[in-house]
């Protein structure tokens, strides 16, 4: 565990997922670490992790998960194999996010403009996306469906500043030199342009003031693609017909794509597991924590947030550009953050046997509970180096999720307070009261030290 190369460990967020299968009927011509050994693994800074792959047909699983890398560009690009939706986070989940772009060009006499995107493979689909429309004089409207319906419009664009650039447009798209449209879940979309009045007639006359008179550009903000293996519509349906199941790994599961029109399924790795599920062993057992800071100096301090061992910061006090870290609080194991995001509470709902409820909070606030290793209290403790209760009087807490167990946290003991995670980090409690006296407390009992 790298203690200050970010925030560490990572924040523990549990989606409520019921586990339908597990793997089994594995055989030496599936997928694995040595099958997989010279397949392209990188591309820029994304990492590409079966079933996805890049080059030969065995370093994916089938043609929906061929990626290509184009290193013509700096950074390298990472795009599906239609070439025009580029992945910008590495595919390693059920979820990650896109972009893709289409420019039209305005032609003299021509109102009406169409443009649609298409999901890269059955496999995919468009879960949400945010796009910024900019140009001159038209109304934007998606088509609904085939059936003659009249389309919907979502906004129209203005120039009454005949100067306006494309960048200043985009600073506010508001309307003027540029729209902001959400588009749902979709395997498809279609949208349509209808430009004002005489249509581009008076194209030649605005050319040369701006480029938004010339073209329709389509970028997106933000936009989140999911995937699904869909050799079986669900999980249950596995039982019937194995020949292609993709969970092959030992301490793989299967859950089903509850949350897209494609159906499918998903597998990942059980509780206290973690790696690759669609590998023969790709899942394997939490390796444990280093309990030794890696640098000798660590900033301690983020504006006037503490950020305690085992936490460390480099480049800002974020979990990522959603989630922005306002406390931690060591003692009880507990995280603030603020959410930057739409999600919803209960998606951050834990609990740990016998102590309340470790969600606190409304809205965009929430304080949330994080383990140091997704291992058992019995099992960190069988290796001593790799345990992160370092203290003298420090002890072990299991940190449980409404979904099962998640791992282990440290706290000291009983009449004890400090930082569990360092040595000597848990003192004797001092109290002071009010006639004077102080009592100390000390972890082999009981001991009062009167002063006057």
């Amino acid at each position: 565990m790298s203690l200050c190369d970010g925030l560490l460990p990572p924040l523990l967020i549990v989606l409520t997922m019921i586990p339908v299968i597990q793997a089994s009927n594995r055989t030496t011509s599936l997928p694995s670490a040595a099958t997989l050994a010279g397949c392209q693994r990188s591309c820029g800074n994304l990492t590409i992790d079966y079933p996805f792959g890049i080059g030969s047909s065995h370093c994916f699983r089938q043609p929906d998960f061929e990626l290509i890398c184009n290193n013509t560009t700096q950074p390298p690009r990472l795009l599906f194999k239609n070439g025009t939706t580029e992945i910008i986070d590495s595919p390693s989940t059920a979820y990650f996010s896109v972009a893709f772009s289409r420019s039209i060009s305005v032609k003299a006499n021509v109102s009406v403009y169409n443009m649609s995107w298409d999901a890269p493979g059955k496999s995919f689909t468009l879960e949400y996306a945010e796009l910024n429309i900019t140009g001159c004089d038209f109304d934007i409207y998606q088509v609904l469906d085939q059936s003659g319906n009249v389309p919907a419009k979502l906004c129209n664009v203005t120039c009454p500043n005949r100067g306006i650039t494309e960048d200043i447009a985009r600073q506010y798209c508001n309307g003027t030199g540029c729209c902001s449209i959400d588009v749902p879940i979709a395997q498809t979309f279609q949208l349509m342009f209808i430009r004002h009045g005489k249509g581009a007639v008076e194209l030649d006359a605005q050319s040369n003031q701006s480029s938004l008179w010339n073209t329709i550009n389509v970028t997106t903000v933000y936009a989140d693609i999911s995937w699904r293996i869909l050799d079986q519509p669900t999980c249950a349906s596995t039982f019937d017909n194995r020949t292609n199941y993709a969970c092959i790994s030992e301490h793989s599961k299967c859950t089903d794509g509850y949350f897209t029109q494609a159906h499918g399924y998903i597998c990942s790795c059980d509780g206290g597991y973690q790696g690759n599920p669609y590998i023969l062993d790709g899942c394997l057992r939490d390796r444990g924590y280093n309990p030794f800071q890696q640098k000798e100096v660590c900033d301690r301090k983020c504006g006037s947030i503490d950020v305690p061992y085992p936490f460390g910061l480099e480049e800002g006090l974020q979990l990522n550009d959603e989630y922005h870290v306002t406390h931690i609080n060591v003692s009880n194991g507990l995280m603030g953050i603020e959410d930057t995001t739409d999600y919803k509470q209960y998606m951050y709902g834990m609990r740990v046997t016998q102590e309340p409820q470790l969600y606190i909070g409304s809205g965009k606030s929430a304080s949330v509970q994080w383990a140091v290793a997704n291992l058992t209290c019995l099992e960190a403790q069988q290796n001593i180096s790799g345990y992160a209760c370092v203290s003298i009087n420090s002890t072990c807490l299991g940190v449980n999720s409404t979904d099962g167990y998640i791992g282990y946290r440290c706290s000291c003991t009983l009449g004890f307070q400090g930082n569990p995670y360092i040595q000597d980090g848990c003192q004797g409690v001092v109290i002071g009261l009010s006639c004077g006296f102080s009592i100390l407390l000390l972890s082999l009992g009981i001991m009062l030290l009167i002063h006057r």
